[in-house]
């Protein structure tokens, strides 16, 4: 019973949700600053706004590129047993993948 993935997973969620509910009685809290530590940081300093928001919109392309490839790779590299047939769809989940790298680089 204990063995099954569910109860598992229930025996050692209840575990954390009971040690993280005890423990946090020992935890430190501050008084009277609940206000500054929403702010950026969370550390109670005060941060002017910039002018310049960060612009990310060259990075995202190399980002999701970098996870496609990264996917691909670890999917076929955890494959148990390599026979003519497990090649052939390895073959054509990294040929997706070099794919859709190649749409997303284009784009």
């Amino acid at each position: 019973m204990l063995l099954s993935p569910l109860a598992a997973f229930a025996a050692i969620f209840a575990i954390v949700a009971l040690l993280s509910f005890l423990l946090s009685r020992f935890g430190f809290r501050r008084r009277g600053v609940a206000g500054s530590l929403r702010e950026p940081y969370t550390g109670g300093e005060r941060v002017a706004r910039s002018q310049f928001p960060p612009e990310y919109s060259q990075f995202f392309p190399f980002a999701f590129a970098f996870i496609i490839l990264h996917v691909a790779v670890l999917t076929v590299a955890t494959i148990p047993s390599l026979d003519a047939g497990t090649a052939a769809v390895a073959g054509l989940y990294l040929a997706g993948a070099v794919l859709g790298f190649i749409v997303l680089v284009r784009r």
